[in-house]
């Protein structure tokens, strides 16, 4: 294994946990995050109980596609370290990052633009950041393959 390949693999498995470390913040909620008082202009307490039973929800959702995308990641990436001469594993695993962050930090950035709140757009821009050095790291392995 070239050095190349453990270092994309050490950024794309840092992306990866980063994903879960937000899937365990989103999925083990009891109430909304402070960010989402912000954005309702309403304290979770002034929500009835049909409007917590579906902002939870939502909320409960967003951590378990976070859950997903983390474990179909790391399959992907095993798969890889398995077939390093098969270039589709990296881009898939790639196209899958892309396609979970990218509509994360857009609904992200509309939120705060619209109502003021600070999503953790941030942390969606870490995994994307994370998960691209890797895929330049990955670039001349499966180049060359």
């Amino acid at each position: 294994m070239s050095t190349m390949m453990l270092t994309s693999s050490a950024f794309y498995g840092a992306a990866l946990f980063v994903a879960l470390g937000i899937a365990a913040v989103y999925c083990t909620r009891r109430q909304i995050l402070p960010y989402h008082r912000v954005a309702l202009a309403r304290s979770w307490l002034d929500l009835d109980q049909r409007q917590q039973l579906l902002l939870l929800a939502l909320v409960h959702l967003l951590g378990w596609a976070w859950v997903a995308i983390a474990f179909a990641g790391f399959i992907l990436l095993y798969a890889w370290l398995l077939q390093p001469d098969q270039p589709g594993l990296v881009m898939a695993l790639q196209a899958l990052i892309l396609l979970g962050t990218a509509p994360v930090i857009h609904v992200s950035s509309r939120v705060r633009r619209g109502t003021g709140a600070s999503p953790p757009t941030i942390v969606s821009w870490i995994v994307l950041g994370l998960s691209l050095v890797g895929f330049l790291c990955a670039w001349p392995v499966w180049a060359n393959a």
